[in-house]
């Protein structure tokens, strides 16, 4: 049985080895915690600074500083999430999916280069941390998910309360949706029978 490709292939073999000798360089250069959690997450974080410095991104930044770079943000981690627990170790898992999509240069050169300081890396969303293509995938399935919602609200009913103001008939179909705050009046979407001509009013 042949699988369909990875939408997000992972590097080669030598690839990857070339990825963990740099991941090793730059953690050779960062201050450890003496905290096993922490210092693992320093070791994940390095390696998506290790693939932008690999990809030639961000060649002209010390390895030095790449590791500043990695304590900065696990540090702002920590002082975030003190305990270490469900929260800090979500959003380390958030990072590094998001720091080793082969799609996402962007992110790691901006985090490399500081475009993006620590603290507001931290508070980012998983859309805002992701590839253009994953945020464009993203937005096709909410506006898929909005109009699959419409759908289901749609009752359309029959009524001659409108007069059309091209053909001039009294024929139309209408239906309400609730497109602002709940706050404000319903949306009247009309039809006319007639000319299809269409509508609507608050």
């Amino acid at each position: 049985i042949r699988r369909p490709p990875r939408s997000t292939p992972k590097p080669s073999s030598a690839a990857s080895d070339v990825y963990k000798r740099q991941q090793r360089t730059i953690a050779s250069k960062i201050e450890q915690t003496n905290n096993a959690t922490r210092d693992r997450s320093r070791d994940v974080i390095a390696y998506g600074l290790a693939l932008a410095h690999c990809e030639g991104n961000c060649e002209d930044i010390s390895v030095t500083s790449l590791a500043r770079i990695v304590e900065e943000v696990e540090d702002a981690m920590s002082e975030k999430w003190k305990d270490l627990g469900k929260e800090y170790k979500a959003k380390l898992r958030q990072l590094a999916f998001n720091m080793k999509d082969p799609k996402n240069p962007d992110l790691r050169r901006a985090i490399a280069k500081r475009e993006i300081d620590a603290t507001t890396l931290i508070d980012l969303s998983s859309e805002e941390l992701g590839s253009d293509e994953r945020r464009a995938a993203n937005q096709s399935i909410r506006e898929h998910a909005e109009a699959e919602a419409v759908r289901g609200q749609r009752k359309e009913a029959s009524t001659t309360a409108f007069k059309c103001g091209k053909c001039g008939q009294r024929a139309c179909t209408f239906y309400q949706l609730q497109t602002r705050s709940a706050d404000e009046p319903m949306t009247t979407f009309v039809t006319c029978v007639n000319c299809e001509n269409r509508w609507r009013f608050c």
